[in-house]
């Protein structure tokens, strides 16, 4: 991967820390946290040159405050090294008043984890730390010769 590269995928993270801090600090001033229900879990197995991986999402209904209609969230793909849940497990559930069916689990990990990862890797980014892990593959070479 060259420099210029690099300083673009370090200015792209940099936006990206920027944005999903401010999304955490907006979930974690304004948010309402209830209990919610987990309906379903779906697992995946996938593998690839480095291995196995055994992943879970959930489906969990909740009701936000002030309301008796349930509403259901589905979280992202995530390990089961970190959580295992299992259909009626009870989790903690965060969204905005304003918008009560955007909601997310709530975890101090996840909301500060991925803002402080890309900004790490913003700075490596522009400081030109960057490198792929692959070899480069010429695919075209002119000599002057």
């Amino acid at each position: 991967m060259g420099r210029g590269w690099s300083i673009i995928i370090g200015i792209g993270c940099l936006l990206g820390s920027v944005y999903t801090a401010k999304q955490s600090l907006e979930f974690r001033r304004h948010g309402e946290v209830v209990v919610g229900t987990v309906l379903s879990v779906d697992s995946q197995l996938t593998s690839d040159e480095d291995g196995f991986d055994y992943s879970e999402r959930t489906l969990v209904q909740y009701i936000p405050k002030g309301s008796s209609e349930p509403l259901t969230m589905r979280t992202l793909w995530a390990s089961a090294w970190l959580s295992s849940n299992k259909p009626g497990n009870s989790v903690r559930v965060r969204y905005l008043p304003s918008a009560p069916h955007e909601a997310r689990e709530d975890s101090l990990l996840l909301d500060w984890g991925a803002p402080l990862a890309l900004a790490f890797l913003g700075v490596g980014g522009l400081t030109g730390t960057l490198r792929s892990s692959q070899p480069d593959t010429v695919w075209w070479r002119r000599s002057g010769d």
